[in-house]
């Protein structure tokens, strides 16, 4: 008879976290202040609304490792990876698609990062004047290039001067972003190369880049130009992510503070719904309601929230 009863409050207890998380839900997703236009962007056809509808279905369990392979986590010296982030599910480039990208040997990527670039490879020959140099890396790998960096600047500056560059210009073990899969570094050529100049200006792959990294899922994060050097660095966020950032014309922490506040959006293109995004708190596992076989991508912040892009 206890047990039963035990049985009984369990389920009645979850049932009631459940109706709590739901509403919570329903509460993010209501705009904040009637008044205000639910438009919060529009360019080019596509347009961010406020709020999203309340999904129907039943709660789906989204577990900690699944939605730390997400696209959205920020990661930084000051905000690392746990220390027990799960290694992401990459494939060496090369391999995969052999000589059809411009990649150096021994890159890694995810798969939705490697096919990503397929498309844009498909739409605009990236063969000229671009070489991918620098994917995905481990902690080890992320320890190992510091250690290097650490080495050359020691040839040119004090012990002190290179110690205090290293720890400026390269993040360590867990500070990263190399180190979720979906990063890429690339340099540019070009006849042209000014001081200071943006090196996707160098050639016209580069100023293609530019103008469409957004169309295939990926964004522009921080470019090397800054710390002194060539590189480009680029992040895949999906492509549902990476138009509401082309939309915002904002960075990634911007604009998952705007869904924090927000709890939810619209995304449409061409007056048609494209996507609903979701985002609330979700330090570690969570549920959330989704339709059967609903196409949908999860991910964490790595801040204690969680992001759920779900298409109709």
């Amino acid at each position: 008879m206890g047990l039963e009863k035990n049985a009984a409050f369990s389920r009645s207890s979850c049932a009631a976290a459940l109706l709590l998380m739901l509403l919570g839900l329903l509460l993010w997703g209501m705009p904040r202040e009637k008044t205000v236009s639910p438009l919060l962007a529009e360019k080019e056809g596509w347009q961010m609304e406020k709020g999203a509808p309340l999904p129907e279905g039943e709660p789906v369990f989204l577990s900690r490792e699944s939605l730390l392979q997400g696209t959205l986590l920020l990661v930084s010296p000051e905000n690392p990876l746990p220390y027990d982030f799960p290694a992401p599910n990459t494939r060496d480039i090369r391999r995969m698609v052999g000589a059809y990208l411009p990649v150096r040997e021994g890159a890694m990527l995810h798969e939705d990062a490697i096919y990503a670039l397929c498309t844009m490879q498909f739409e605009f020959p990236l063969e000229h004047g671009i070489t991918f140099i620098r994917g995905a890396l481990s902690h080890a790998q992320q320890e190992e290039w510091r250690r290097a960096a650490f080495d050359r600047f020691t040839r040119v500056y004090s012990l002190q001067e290179a110690l205090e560059k290293t720890l400026q210009q390269i993040p360590g073990g867990g500070e990263s972003e190399h180190q979720t899969g979906y990063c890429m570094d690339l340099i540019m050529t070009g006849i042209l190369r000014l001081s200071g100049q943006d090196p996707l200006q160098y050639n016209e792959t580069g100023q293609w880049l530019k103008e469409n990294l957004w169309k295939h899922g990926w964004i522009r994060r921080f470019s090397a130009m800054d710390a002194g050097c060539e590189n480009v660095h680029i992040r895949y966020v999906g492509k549902a992510h990476a138009a509401a950032l082309q939309l915002l014309e904002t960075d990634l922490e911007s604009y998952l503070s705007l869904l924090r506040r927000e709890g939810s959006v619209t995304i449409k293109q061409d007056g048609e719904i494209y996507c609903h995004i979701y985002c609330f708190p979700c330090p570690d596992s969570c549920y959330f309601p989704l339709p059967e076989n609903a196409r949908y991508e999860a991910s964490a912040d790595n801040t204690g929230w969680a992001v759920i892009a779900l298409f109709p």
